[in-house]
């Protein structure tokens, strides 16, 4: 594996390696020749070049390919693209267009629960609590009730919300074990029910 980005030191010229970023970054700044100069001169090099060698390389390096971090200055060049929450802006290049690469849309177009009763795009198919088609049917479930995780503090959905089940810290492992042979009660979530977490915490003492 190699990184985005390499330079001499900390103040020197910041170059992308266009066979990483290539499938990194956006733009199509990147041509197949660029690739096939930068493989060229890594083989005769190797990855630990002399401060001579990288100035070869720096100097045959395109000026698209020289990365230049954000800067007052350079602002409107990604002034687009800062406005676009998917997109994840490095600086400017050597011709003052602006340098990013967009974040990975999530893996499920359905929305999770939650512990804390909102909902987010979900990031895995197989998780048990992204079963909703919506960010508003995901919140009408999220609603409650709620319940009180035994001497742990802190409140989550009720376990008997079909599709919401929140395991207890620690339950089913040494949590629960640990309270089982000191001859602790387990509160489970099922104990009592809340219609609100603000109400849930009031009442279990949480904060």
């Amino acid at each position: 594996r190699r990184p985005l980005f390499w330079a001499e030191d900390e103040f020197g010229v910041l170059l992308i390696d266009p066979w990483v970023g290539n499938a990194s970054l956006e733009g199509g700044r990147i041509t197949a020749a660029d690739v096939r100069l930068f493989e060229r001169l890594w083989l005769k090099y190797g990855p630990t070049p002399t401060a001579d060698q990288f100035a070869e390389l720096v100097a045959a390096t395109p000026a698209r390919l020289k990365l230049t971090l954000p800067s007052w200055q350079t602002r409107q060049a990604c002034a687009a693209e800062e406005a676009d929450e998917a997109s994840m802006v490095l600086g400017t290049d050597g011709e003052g267009s602006c340098v990013y690469w967009r974040e990975i849309a999530p893996a499920s177009p359905n929305w999770e629960a939650m512990n804390d009763g909102t909902c987010e795009p979900a990031t895995e198919t197989t998780s048990a609590r992204a079963t909703f088609a919506s960010r508003t049917s995901c919140l009408a479930a999220s609603a409650g009730p709620w319940g009180c995780v035994g001497d742990h503090k802190y409140c989550a959905l009720n376990t008997t919300v079909a599709g919401l089940a929140v395991e207890p810290m620690g339950a089913l492992d040494s949590g629960e074990a640990s309270a089982q042979r000191s001859g602790v009660k387990w509160t489970g979530l099922r104990d009592s029910t809340f219609d609100s977490l603000q109400m849930c915490e009031q009442a279990c003492n949480c904060r």
